[in-house]
């Protein structure tokens, strides 16, 4: 019982979102101003993550940090001389927490150490 009225208030939390997007789309459509569309959009975004701030949804925090399988899912890797291996470079897709369990992994590029040179690129050098 208790689920089926927390889904109650979590959707009645939601419905304002889609009346928000109606509004943005038809003030779009009667000026045809991208910037109108773009700034209704992006109030609508702040919206909706302050609904999920509420329900305790946070970030996972990625990029610069040490890559962590627990809360980051390797894309790629990159070699890197600027970075420390396994360093987070860049996230591909955010993740999410509620609380302390992980909803989504960050999706991210990580730096590896740099591999030797080839013999081939040394007499190329030479």
């Amino acid at each position: 019982m208790f689920i089926k009225f927390a889904s109650e208030q979590m959707i009645s939390e939601l419905i304002p979102i889609v009346d928000d997007f109606q509004r943005a789309f038809q003030a779009a459509d009667n000026t045809k101003d991208f910037n109108v569309l773009h700034k209704g959009v992006e109030m609508i975004l702040k919206h909706l993550l302050e609904i999920l701030k509420d329900k305790g949804v946070r970030d996972i925090e990625a990029l610069g940090k040490t890559f962590d399988p627990r809360y980051h899912e390797a894309m790629m890797q990159d070699e890197s001389e600027d970075h420390p291996e396994n360093t987070v470079l860049e996230e591909l897709q955010k993740g999410y927490m509620i609380n302390d369990r992980v909803l989504r992994t960050a999706k991210v590029r990580v730096s590896k150490k740099r591999e030797g040179r080839k013999d081939s690129e040394s007499k190329a050098d030479e």
